[in-house]
């Protein structure tokens, strides 16, 4: 995952993936949600960060776990 901040326009961006954005839904105002082609999120975008980093943001993510073999450490 990447983390970005833009300080000029007040919008934080999660990359989860690297695949190429498709389409983007806005889910709720100022959150959107950007896809690949077969529908999996590749990125998140909050806009007017500064103004709703204290309140909860709800975003809607189906998790598919595949088995690696690697073990993870904590």
């Amino acid at each position: 995952m990447n983390i970005k901040y833009d300080e000029k326009l007040d919008a934080i961006y999660f990359t989860v993936s690297e695949k190429k954005v498709f389409e983007s839904e806005e889910i709720s105002k100022g959150t959107i949600l950007d896809y690949d082609k077969e529908g999996s999120i590749v990125a998140i975008e909050i806009l007017n960060f500064k103004d709703r980093k204290n309140q909860d943001i709800e975003i809607p993510v189906s998790l598919h776990l595949v088995q690696t073999g690697q073990q993870l450490h904590g």
